[in-house]
């Protein structure tokens, strides 16, 4: 007898006789998911965030159905089986800077903490420049009056894995007196509050992203580098001297042809948004998740990932079709 991991659809096995089709592996993925996760996870939602859906989808088409759902699934997806003691190995991930010290994280991390007006207005801000973009939030980043940091780390795709912002690790991009001259203007906390705040606005943002992760971090790295512009936090995320961003994916966005209404696109649902930025090209989506699957597997490096990426995404001939 089939495992449940091992239970699809009829639209999704007969996906499996054909070219790769993300819609039907999407259907795959989440019915594995839906199937698999209370084993791995208890409480844990029965639906896939769609960040996840093309990383899942792409695998198992690349497996053919081969491996079981549930290994695949328990391979690909930080679940609490790989982290059992979340608060504890919390502690264990943030990690302050010498120009913050004890301001961070601001609260013991079980203990009510009251997100500041600073903290708010910034993330505020995040939600307009995103409809700008036609991406409505849904109210997602609307921070609760009292909250313990831990139940902000938990707001994140990853949960229970390691937070991508795990501190003020941004002050390592920048010069020794542009750090003073940070410390000066907003205190060691205010400081350490830009660190939450990057954390809940980049991890909420997932919630509202489906398709590729890579791409979808692509394409919400494109919006903040803009956010970041327009709003006057460079000498927050970049370094004065050398102009270096702190966000590493800004070098190949500067090359990157995509309008307001594509990169929308590309941030909400990736194969849509790479539908819309290179039209003529059949097998561009399915190109770009074998690059996916490429860093997945430790083939090639995150580099070379955006090096490729761009390029297709960019429309260059010579990078279309070309899985690595």
């Amino acid at each position: 007898m089939d495992s449940p991991g091992r239970r699809f659809s009829g639209v999704a096995e007969a996906a499996y006789t054909s070219a790769y089709r993300p819609m039907a592996f999407r259907a795959a993925a989440s019915q594995a998911w839906a199937d698999t996760v209370a084993a791995f996870d208890p409480g844990r939602s029965s639906v896939m965030p769609g960040y996840w859906a093309d990383r899942v989808g792409y695998r198992m088409y690349r497996d053919q159905g081969h491996t079981d759902a549930a290994v695949l699934l328990g391979d690909l997806i930080p679940f609490r089986h790989k982290a059992p003691d979340f608060p504890a190995q919390l502690a264990g991930w943030l990690q302050s800077h010498p120009a913050v010290g004890a301001a961070f994280p601001p609260a013991a991390l079980d203990e009510p903490f009251r997100p500041s007006r600073r903290l708010r207005d910034l993330v505020d801000a995040w939600t307009r420049h995103l409809s700008r973009y036609g991406i409505c939030d849904g109210g997602l980043f609307r921070l609760p009056s009292e909250m313990t940091l831990t139940d902000l780390y938990r707001h994140s795709v990853y949960f229970p894995g390691p937070p991508a912002i795990n501190g003020p690790g941004f002050l390592a991009f920048l010069e020794a007196d542009q750090i003073d001259d940070l410390v000066q203007a907003n205190g060691p906390a205010g400081l350490a509050e830009f660190a939450l705040a990057l954390e809940w606005i980049h991890e909420g943002s997932h919630f509202l992203q489906t398709g590729d992760p890579l791409l979808a971090e692509l394409a919400w790295a494109a919006v903040w580098v803009s956010f970041v512009s327009e709003h006057g936090l460079s000498e927050l995320q970049a370094n004065r001297r050398t102009g270096r961003s702190c966000t590493i994916e800004a070098p190949y966005l500067r090359a990157l042809p995509l309008d307001r209404r594509c990169l929308g696109a590309l941030f909400v649902d990736t194969a849509d948004g790479v539908r819309l930025a290179v039209p003529d090209s059949e097998r561009a989506y399915e190109t770009l998740c074998g690059l996916t699957h490429l860093l997945d597997t430790r083939v090639i490096r995150y580099a070379d990932y955006l090096r490729h990426a761009t390029a297709i995404l960019s429309g260059l001939p010579d990078e279309r079709g070309n899985d690595g």
